[in-house]
């Protein structure tokens, strides 16, 4: 049935959870569930970003016209920060 109907693996693993070949509404879901992304998901990411960037190279290496490019960028978080 898999090969037949070029199911993917979320149609799959629908179809064997159902006994049967699921829709393709039933795979989509409900449009109006859609994950919410939260700060810390963002900070997150930052944090990961930070962390690659310094093992590549120390911020002490850095030029200071890539030091003052991201102290801009960051300007808001700082605001943020002081805001709360």
């Amino acid at each position: 049935m898999a090969v037949k109907h070029k199911l993917g693996k979320r149609r799959l693993r629908k179809s064997i959870n159902f006994g049967r070949l699921a829709t393709e509404q039933e795979v989509a879901g409900d449009p109006h569930d859609k994950p919410h992304t939260t700060y810390l998901l963002l900070l997150n990411k930052i944090r990961r970003w930070w962390q690659e960037q310094v093992e590549k190279v120390p911020v002490d290496e850095w030029d200071d016209k890539r030091r003052q490019a991201l102290k801009e960028d960051f300007e808001f978080v700082k605001d943020i920060y002081e805001a709360l």
